[in-house]
Protein backbone atom coordinates (compact mmCIF):
# COMPACT_ATOMS: atom_id res chain seq x y z
CA UNK A 1 0.00 0.00 0.00
CA UNK A 2 1.29 3.48 -0.91
CA UNK A 3 1.81 5.61 2.15
CA UNK A 4 -0.48 8.62 2.38
CA UNK A 5 1.96 11.49 2.89
CA UNK A 6 0.87 14.85 4.27
CA UNK A 7 3.07 17.93 4.14
CA UNK A 8 2.99 19.79 7.47
CA UNK A 9 1.74 23.38 7.30
CA UNK A 10 2.27 25.87 10.09
CA UNK A 11 0.00 28.89 10.37
CA UNK A 12 0.15 31.70 12.87
CA UNK A 13 -2.77 32.33 15.15
CA UNK A 14 -3.72 35.46 13.17
CA UNK A 15 -3.49 33.62 9.84
CA UNK A 16 -5.79 30.85 11.03
CA UNK A 17 -8.27 33.38 12.45
CA UNK A 18 -8.31 35.23 9.12
CA UNK A 19 -8.95 32.02 7.19
CA UNK A 20 -11.79 31.05 9.54
CA UNK A 21 -13.38 34.50 9.14
CA UNK A 22 -13.08 34.29 5.35
CA UNK A 23 -14.53 30.79 5.35
CA UNK A 24 -17.49 31.93 7.45
CA UNK A 25 -18.22 34.77 5.01
CA UNK A 26 -17.81 32.57 1.92
CA UNK A 27 -20.60 31.07 -0.17
CA UNK A 28 -19.96 27.71 1.52
CA UNK A 29 -21.79 28.97 4.60
CA UNK A 30 -25.25 29.85 3.32
CA UNK A 31 -27.85 29.41 6.03
CA UNK A 32 -27.96 30.97 9.49
CA UNK A 33 -28.17 27.51 11.06
CA UNK A 34 -25.02 26.38 9.26
CA UNK A 35 -23.22 29.58 10.20
CA UNK A 36 -24.11 29.09 13.87
CA UNK A 37 -22.88 25.47 13.81
CA UNK A 38 -19.61 26.23 12.02
CA UNK A 39 -18.92 29.30 14.14
CA UNK A 40 -19.22 27.41 17.43
CA UNK A 41 -17.23 24.41 16.18
CA UNK A 42 -14.39 26.41 14.62
CA UNK A 43 -14.15 28.65 17.65
CA UNK A 44 -13.46 25.50 19.66
CA UNK A 45 -10.91 24.34 17.08
CA UNK A 46 -9.21 27.76 17.20
CA UNK A 47 -8.79 27.46 20.97
CA UNK A 48 -7.31 23.99 20.50
CA UNK A 49 -4.98 25.39 17.82
CA UNK A 50 -3.74 28.06 20.25
CA UNK A 51 -3.02 25.48 22.96
CA UNK A 52 -1.31 22.86 20.80
CA UNK A 53 0.92 22.66 17.78
CA UNK A 54 -1.39 21.90 14.86
CA UNK A 55 0.25 21.38 11.46
CA UNK A 56 -2.73 19.94 9.57
CA UNK A 57 -1.52 16.36 9.75
CA UNK A 58 -3.78 13.35 10.28
CA UNK A 59 -2.27 12.75 13.72
CA UNK A 60 -3.12 16.35 14.68
CA UNK A 61 -6.78 15.80 13.82
CA UNK A 62 -6.76 12.54 15.79
CA UNK A 63 -5.42 14.41 18.81
CA UNK A 64 -8.16 17.02 18.44
CA UNK A 65 -10.76 14.24 18.25
CA UNK A 66 -9.31 12.66 21.40
CA UNK A 67 -9.47 16.01 23.20
CA UNK A 68 -13.17 16.30 22.36
CA UNK A 69 -13.85 12.81 23.67
CA UNK A 70 -12.01 13.54 26.94
CA UNK A 71 -14.36 16.46 27.58
CA UNK A 72 -17.35 14.11 27.76
CA UNK A 73 -19.11 15.84 24.87
CA UNK A 74 -22.22 14.26 23.36
CA UNK A 75 -21.43 12.01 20.42
CA UNK A 76 -23.47 14.20 18.07
CA UNK A 77 -21.50 17.30 19.12
CA UNK A 78 -18.18 15.57 18.45
CA UNK A 79 -19.43 14.45 15.04
CA UNK A 80 -20.54 18.01 14.23
CA UNK A 81 -17.22 19.55 15.32
CA UNK A 82 -15.21 17.10 13.20
CA UNK A 83 -17.50 17.68 10.22
CA UNK A 84 -17.02 21.44 10.54
CA UNK A 85 -13.24 21.00 10.67
CA UNK A 86 -13.33 18.73 7.63
CA UNK A 87 -15.24 21.32 5.59
CA UNK A 88 -12.95 24.11 6.75
CA UNK A 89 -9.93 22.07 5.70
CA UNK A 90 -11.56 21.46 2.31
CA UNK A 91 -11.76 25.24 1.97
CA UNK A 92 -8.03 25.53 2.78
CA UNK A 93 -7.26 22.88 0.15
CA UNK A 94 -9.12 24.91 -2.47
CA UNK A 95 -7.07 27.95 -1.49
CA UNK A 96 -3.92 25.81 -1.77
CA UNK A 97 -3.02 26.64 1.84
CA UNK A 98 -2.78 22.91 2.53
CA UNK A 99 -2.31 20.16 -0.06
CA UNK A 100 -4.72 17.56 1.31
CA UNK A 101 -7.54 17.42 3.82
CA UNK A 102 -6.33 15.58 6.96
CA UNK A 103 -9.79 15.58 8.53
CA UNK A 104 -11.10 13.30 5.76
CA UNK A 105 -8.89 10.52 7.16
CA UNK A 106 -10.38 10.71 10.67
CA UNK A 107 -13.79 9.07 10.92
CA UNK A 108 -16.32 9.27 13.71
CA UNK A 109 -19.26 6.94 13.19
CA UNK A 110 -22.25 7.00 15.49
CA UNK A 111 -23.67 3.53 15.98
CA UNK A 112 -27.45 3.25 15.83
CA UNK A 113 -27.86 6.97 15.20
CA UNK A 114 -31.53 7.86 15.63
CA UNK A 115 -32.37 10.13 12.72
CA UNK A 116 -34.78 12.96 13.45
CA UNK A 117 -37.60 12.09 11.12
CA UNK A 118 -39.22 14.90 9.18
CA UNK A 119 -41.25 13.68 6.22
CA UNK A 120 -44.04 14.72 3.88
CA UNK A 121 -47.48 13.12 3.87
CA UNK A 122 -49.00 11.71 0.69
CA UNK A 123 -51.08 14.86 0.13
CA UNK A 124 -48.04 17.07 0.71
CA UNK A 125 -46.02 15.11 -1.85
CA UNK A 126 -48.82 15.76 -4.36
CA UNK A 127 -48.83 19.47 -3.47
CA UNK A 128 -45.08 19.74 -4.01
CA UNK A 129 -45.11 17.97 -7.38
CA UNK A 130 -48.24 19.80 -8.57
CA UNK A 131 -46.64 23.15 -7.71
CA UNK A 132 -43.84 22.63 -10.26
CA UNK A 133 -44.61 24.15 -13.65
CA UNK A 134 -43.32 21.79 -16.34
CA UNK A 135 -43.82 24.00 -19.40
CA UNK A 136 -40.17 25.11 -19.12
CA UNK A 137 -37.04 22.96 -19.20
CA UNK A 138 -35.98 23.68 -15.60
CA UNK A 139 -39.45 22.85 -14.28
CA UNK A 140 -39.61 19.58 -16.23
CA UNK A 141 -36.16 18.65 -14.92
CA UNK A 142 -37.00 19.53 -11.31
CA UNK A 143 -40.25 17.56 -11.29
CA UNK A 144 -38.50 14.52 -12.75
CA UNK A 145 -35.66 14.93 -10.25
CA UNK A 146 -37.92 15.13 -7.19
CA UNK A 147 -40.03 12.27 -8.56
CA UNK A 148 -36.93 10.11 -8.99
CA UNK A 149 -35.77 10.78 -5.44
CA UNK A 150 -39.21 10.23 -3.95
CA UNK A 151 -40.39 7.15 -5.85
CA UNK A 152 -37.09 5.41 -6.59
CA UNK A 153 -35.49 6.17 -3.20
CA UNK A 154 -32.52 7.65 -5.05
CA UNK A 155 -29.83 9.47 -3.13
CA UNK A 156 -28.41 12.73 -4.45
CA UNK A 157 -25.19 10.87 -5.28
CA UNK A 158 -27.13 8.31 -7.34
CA UNK A 159 -29.15 11.01 -9.12
CA UNK A 160 -26.09 12.86 -10.45
CA UNK A 161 -24.82 9.61 -12.01
CA UNK A 162 -27.99 8.83 -14.00
CA UNK A 163 -27.41 9.11 -17.75
CA UNK A 164 -30.11 9.52 -20.41
CA UNK A 165 -29.44 5.93 -21.47
CA UNK A 166 -30.24 4.79 -17.91
CA UNK A 167 -33.85 5.94 -18.29
CA UNK A 168 -35.58 2.91 -19.84
CA UNK A 169 -38.94 3.17 -21.61
CA UNK A 170 -40.49 -0.20 -22.35
CA UNK A 171 -44.05 0.18 -23.71
CA UNK A 172 -44.48 3.39 -21.71
CA UNK A 173 -43.28 1.71 -18.53
CA UNK A 174 -40.36 3.71 -17.25
CA UNK A 175 -37.52 2.41 -15.12
CA UNK A 176 -34.09 3.69 -14.16
CA UNK A 177 -30.86 1.72 -14.17
CA UNK A 178 -28.72 2.86 -11.26
CA UNK A 179 -24.96 2.57 -11.63
CA UNK A 180 -22.71 0.80 -9.09
CA UNK A 181 -21.88 2.97 -6.09
CA UNK A 182 -19.80 2.67 -2.98
CA UNK A 183 -22.55 0.67 -1.29
CA UNK A 184 -23.62 -1.33 -4.35
CA UNK A 185 -21.30 -3.45 -6.50
CA UNK A 186 -23.63 -3.99 -9.48
CA UNK A 187 -26.27 -2.05 -11.40
CA UNK A 188 -29.83 -2.00 -10.09
CA UNK A 189 -33.04 -1.38 -12.04
CA UNK A 190 -35.76 0.53 -10.19
CA UNK A 191 -39.32 0.73 -11.56
CA UNK A 192 -41.19 4.04 -11.76
CA UNK A 193 -44.96 4.17 -11.02
CA UNK A 194 -46.97 4.36 -14.26
CA UNK A 195 -48.90 7.44 -13.11
CA UNK A 196 -45.64 9.37 -13.35
CA UNK A 197 -45.03 8.57 -17.02
CA UNK A 198 -45.91 12.10 -18.16
CA UNK A 199 -43.15 13.55 -15.99
CA UNK A 200 -40.45 11.49 -17.67
CA UNK A 201 -41.95 11.90 -21.13
CA UNK A 202 -41.66 15.65 -20.59
CA UNK A 203 -37.96 15.58 -19.72
CA UNK A 204 -37.20 13.30 -22.69
CA UNK A 205 -39.06 15.69 -24.99
CA UNK A 206 -36.87 18.54 -23.78
CA UNK A 207 -33.72 16.52 -24.44
CA UNK A 208 -34.50 15.13 -27.92
CA UNK A 209 -31.19 16.31 -29.36
CA UNK A 210 -29.10 14.97 -26.49
CA UNK A 211 -26.78 11.98 -26.60
CA UNK A 212 -27.48 8.86 -24.53
CA UNK A 213 -24.25 9.24 -22.56
CA UNK A 214 -25.21 12.69 -21.28
CA UNK A 215 -26.50 13.19 -17.71
CA UNK A 216 -30.27 12.95 -17.27
CA UNK A 217 -30.29 15.94 -14.92
CA UNK A 218 -28.31 18.94 -16.17
CA UNK A 219 -27.84 22.50 -15.00
CA UNK A 220 -29.53 25.45 -16.69
CA UNK A 221 -27.68 28.16 -14.77
CA UNK A 222 -25.56 30.71 -16.64
CA UNK A 223 -22.34 29.48 -15.03
CA UNK A 224 -22.76 25.73 -15.50
CA UNK A 225 -25.28 25.51 -18.36
CA UNK A 226 -25.69 21.99 -19.82
CA UNK A 227 -23.27 20.46 -17.33
CA UNK A 228 -24.33 17.73 -14.92
CA UNK A 229 -25.85 18.84 -11.65
CA UNK A 230 -23.77 18.47 -8.51
CA UNK A 231 -25.10 17.04 -5.25
CA UNK A 232 -25.05 20.57 -3.85
CA UNK A 233 -27.05 21.79 -6.85
CA UNK A 234 -29.62 19.04 -6.27
CA UNK A 235 -29.99 20.02 -2.61
CA UNK A 236 -30.57 23.64 -3.61
CA UNK A 237 -33.26 22.61 -6.09
CA UNK A 238 -34.97 20.48 -3.43
CA UNK A 239 -35.02 23.35 -0.94
CA UNK A 240 -36.28 25.83 -3.55
CA UNK A 241 -39.10 23.56 -4.69
CA UNK A 242 -40.14 22.66 -1.15
CA UNK A 243 -40.24 26.34 -0.20
CA UNK A 244 -42.15 27.32 -3.36
CA UNK A 245 -44.82 24.69 -2.70
CA UNK A 246 -45.98 26.55 0.41
CA UNK A 247 -46.18 23.43 2.61
CA UNK A 248 -43.40 24.44 4.98
CA UNK A 249 -45.40 26.63 7.35
CA UNK A 250 -45.72 24.02 10.08
CA UNK A 251 -42.57 21.94 9.63
CA UNK A 252 -38.89 22.40 9.00
CA UNK A 253 -38.05 21.36 5.43
CA UNK A 254 -34.60 20.14 4.45
CA UNK A 255 -33.20 17.78 1.79
CA UNK A 256 -33.52 15.07 4.46
CA UNK A 257 -37.28 15.66 4.41
CA UNK A 258 -37.38 14.34 0.87
CA UNK A 259 -35.01 11.47 1.68
CA UNK A 260 -37.07 10.31 4.66
CA UNK A 261 -40.26 10.57 2.59
CA UNK A 262 -38.69 8.46 -0.15
CA UNK A 263 -37.80 5.76 2.37
CA UNK A 264 -41.41 5.61 3.56
CA UNK A 265 -42.82 5.51 0.02
CA UNK A 266 -40.43 2.73 -0.98
CA UNK A 267 -41.28 0.72 2.13
CA UNK A 268 -45.02 1.13 1.45
CA UNK A 269 -44.67 0.02 -2.18
CA UNK A 270 -42.45 -2.96 -1.41
CA UNK A 271 -43.65 -5.51 1.13
CA UNK A 272 -40.43 -7.54 1.29
CA UNK A 273 -38.52 -6.03 4.20
CA UNK A 274 -35.23 -7.63 3.21
CA UNK A 275 -35.42 -6.04 -0.23
CA UNK A 276 -36.39 -2.69 1.30
CA UNK A 277 -33.48 -2.80 3.72
CA UNK A 278 -31.09 -3.68 0.90
CA UNK A 279 -32.33 -0.88 -1.36
CA UNK A 280 -32.42 1.86 1.27
CA UNK A 281 -29.03 0.89 2.72
CA UNK A 282 -30.00 2.06 6.21
CA UNK A 283 -27.42 0.61 8.59
CA UNK A 284 -29.01 1.80 11.82
CA UNK A 285 -31.80 -0.44 13.09
CA UNK A 286 -33.20 2.49 15.09
CA UNK A 287 -33.62 4.55 11.91
CA UNK A 288 -35.10 1.62 10.01
CA UNK A 289 -37.66 1.14 12.79
CA UNK A 290 -38.70 4.77 12.34
CA UNK A 291 -39.38 4.19 8.64
CA UNK A 292 -41.90 1.44 9.40
CA UNK A 293 -43.31 3.33 12.36
CA UNK A 294 -44.44 6.22 10.14
CA UNK A 295 -46.00 4.21 7.28
CA UNK A 296 -49.58 4.84 8.39
CA UNK A 297 -48.98 8.54 9.10
CA UNK A 298 -47.87 9.02 5.48
CA UNK A 299 -51.46 8.42 4.22
CA UNK A 300 -52.99 11.09 6.46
Amino acid sequence: MIQDIFIPVELTNDELKAHIDNFMSSERVKSKATAHTYSKALEDFHKHFQRRKFRFLVEDVKKYKASLEKRNMQIYTISTYLTSLRRFCAYLVDLKIIEKNPAKRVHYKIKNRITKFNFLTKSEVKDVLDSIETSNTAGARDKALLTTILYCACTEEEAVQIMLADLQNNKKKFSIVLSPTKGRKSTETVSIPSELNATYASIIKNRDMAFSNEPLFISYSNRTNNKELTTRGIREIILQRLAASGIGKNKKLTPFTLKHTSWIIYAKNNKNKDEVNKRLKIKSQATLNKVYKHLEEFDR
